[in-house]
């Protein structure tokens, strides 16, 4: 995938979700160079839309009892992790967590949270997907055709034929379920299951206790009455760093042209992720812009709801919605406030509210 297309799509999903909800704090340190600074750019950003698309979805856990102020830290624990609908009290909170997280990154680059699809190759698997996945997308169950093979990248100046360099970096992509869902306005969206298509290196175990450290050390200079609440969501902040790094089954969804250049996609979309909607990106992998995402089986239209009432309706073929949006005019860069999803028969299956 060429950087500046990808670059442009994540950007405007990340940008999106993150003004919505600011909730984790990504270093990238970028180097001399403005390829390597592009580069950069696009893991950090690549990272944010995985990273905050996977977090949205997760249920509401119940707090974690509050100790007092003078009690020591929590240890790091695998239990709930960060409310997904956060009090404004909570957000300040959340911050206090975030700040000593980049004290620590600042300290140690080993506890960067950066992706590593920008400096790793691909792996392949012989494998077959989990049933739960297949039993969702019925794309991934029909046979393959010679169509369903991604195109051989191709990249200028200097000249290269790369035959896998539309593979993206992913672990363990079920090369025998790659599948080519459509083929719109100059390109291919092709759906690449994987074993883990989580874009994000997994932190060492010192970084935990590093975080711990660097909150304990700028507990004086927080706010009396935000100290107690910002411990008792240390525990649950530390468990979603290590949720976000886990691995984790899922697909991507990539638009790519016949040099196999276009949108690719830095991080896989999870079951729950497809089931409840939150895989909708939006970029121009042709000079074309477009709005698009994955939709389970049994979605036969999907219907794009925007302020005003103004609303968009298109087909979902092979688990694939498209809907062009030239010079990127609809609103919020494509991003609807909500959508409809309905079956053939015109029946509502659920409707996806954006915050």
């Amino acid at each position: 995938m060429s950087v500046l297309p990808q670059l442009e799509t994540e950007l405007l999903a990340a940008h999106r979700r993150l003004r919505a909800r600011g909730r984790l704090a990504l270093i990238v340190r970028p180097r001399a160079g403005n390829l390597v600074v592009a580069a950069a750019a696009l893991a950090a950003i690549a990272v944010a839309t995985f990273v905050l698309t996977t977090v949205r979805h997760r249920p509401t856990h119940p707090p974690s009892p509050r100790p007092s102020v003078g009690s020591s830290l929590p240890p790091v624990s695998s239990g709930p992790v960060l409310p997904v609908n956060p009090t404004r009290r909570q957000v300040k909170e959340e911050n206090y967590l975030r700040e000593a997280f980049v004290a620590v990154a600042n300290r140690d680059r080993g506890c960067e949270m950066v992706s590593t699809s920008g400096n790793r190759p691909g792996s392949v698997s012989q494998g077959s997907p989990s049933q739960s996945l297949l039993s969702l997308l019925a794309v991934l169950r029909r046979p393959a055709r010679s169509t369903d093979k991604l195109p051989v990248r191709i990249t200028y100046h200097p000249y290269r034929r790369d035959p896998n360099g539309s593979l993206p970096a992913l672990k363990g992509i079920y090369v025998r379920y790659i599948r080519r869902a459509r083929w719109r306005f100059g390109a291919g969206y092709y759906l690449i299951p994987a074993a883990d298509a989580n874009p994000v290196r997994p932190l060492p175990e010192r970084c935990y206790a590093e975080q711990q450290a660097a909150l304990k050390h700028e507990l004086p200079h927080i706010p009396s009455n935000l100290r107690a609440g910002t411990l008792a969501l240390e525990p649950r902040y530390l468990s979603e760093l290590k949720l976000n790094a886990a691995q984790r089954e899922g697909v991507c969804l990539a638009a790519l042209n016949h040099t196999g250049n276009g949108d690719g996609c830095g991080g896989g979309f999870t079951v729950s992720a497809i089931e409840e909607g939150h895989t909708l990106a939006s970029g121009g992998p042709t000079g074309v812009g477009v709005v698009y995402g994955v939709v389970p089986d049994g979605v036969a239209t999907v219907t794009l709801v925007y302020h005003g009432r103004r609303s968009q309706t298109v087909r979902a073929i092979d688990n694939v919605f498209i809907l062009k949006n030239p010079g990127q005019r609809l609103p919020q860069n494509g991003f609807p406030n909500k959508m409809i999803w309905r079956s053939a028969q015109g029946t509502v299956i659920k409707t996806i509210a954006e915050s």
